[in-house]
């Protein structure tokens, strides 16, 4: 239990140390974006769910950018984290796949997700879900070039990913997001 509880810390203090990161002016380093840079919606398992969208581009791979969708109850607490990596200025359909668990240096040309939920004051994350095969899509219909926006829809069916002990029983084993739609600048 202890050693799960560990890696559930570890991970959440990556994701929260990562997540709504942009470039400074040198270019080298990242720097949290204070507010976020698009919007999302979407069903999640049949109820509305609203989403501040984040975004940084990778240094390591320019043109490269990662979204975070954090969902937010109505006492401004993050329940929510909804993550996409690899996405690209480029209008199509996707597959989103499993980010493979510990890897560094992953594939730049496949998309990778995952969603966790998120308890108390917003700091400690429950169990991670992964993409089932491949029913999570993404896609990005229109691109505004001139102020790297895209908005485009996502929808799919994820799995519960339980390490060593669940974290949250209560937790559904299979989660859907339908209808999603979101608009975001790409930072």
């Amino acid at each position: 239990m202890k050693k799960k509880l560990c890696l559930n810390l570890l991970a959440a203090l990556l994701f929260f140390s990562l997540s709504a990161c942009k470039k400074d002016e040198q270019g080298d380093s990242i720097i949290p974006n204070e507010e976020p840079n698009g919007n999302a919606q979407s069903l999640y398992n049949g109820v509305s769910w609203d989403f501040d969208v984040y975004s940084w581009e990778r240094l390591d791979y320019p043109d490269i950018y990662h979204l975070t969708f954090n969902h937010y109850n109505e006492d401004g607490l993050k329940r929510g984290e909804f993550n996409i990596k690899n996405v690209r200025l480029s209008i199509g359909s996707f597959l989103l796949f499993e980010i493979p668990f510990g890897s560094v240096d992953i594939d730049t040309i496949q998309k990778y997700c995952d969603f966790y939920p998120v308890y108390s004051d917003g700091d400690v994350v429950g169990d991670f879900y992964a993409p089932i095969d491949s029913s999570m899509i993404l896609t990005v219909d229109q691109i505004d070039t001139d102020n790297r926006i895209i908005s485009g829809r996502f929808w799919g069916k994820m799995k519960k990913k339980i390490a060593e002990m669940e974290y949250d029983p209560t937790l559904p084993d299979t989660i859907i997001f339908s209808e999603g739609t979101y608009e975001v600048k790409l930072d």
